[in-house]
């Protein structure tokens, strides 16, 4: 969770943002695999974001999004 110094003109968490990534690693044992595959293996990643500028973090940049509403107006990417 990342905090941004920003004017709040509403109620709620408008100056927080967060990233949250899961990633899952399988290690084969030796004896499966030649020495040249050896080691770490992407299983799987996903990521979720809230409140969060979308269009910024595709081109690499970690932004908030201004708040402009109430309840469920926060959209992940």
């Amino acid at each position: 969770m990342y905090a941004f110094d920003i004017p709040r003109t509403t109620p709620g968490p408008a100056g927080i943002a967060s990233i949250r990534d899961q990633v899952v690693w399988e290690i084969f044992q030796p004896e499966d695999l030649p020495a040249t595959q050896r080691g770490l293996w992407l299983i799987s990643a996903k990521s979720s974001t809230n409140n969060v500028n979308c269009s910024r973090l595709e081109e690499g940049f970690f932004t908030v999004e201004p708040w402009m509403g109430g309840p469920g107006s926060f959209k992940p990417c």
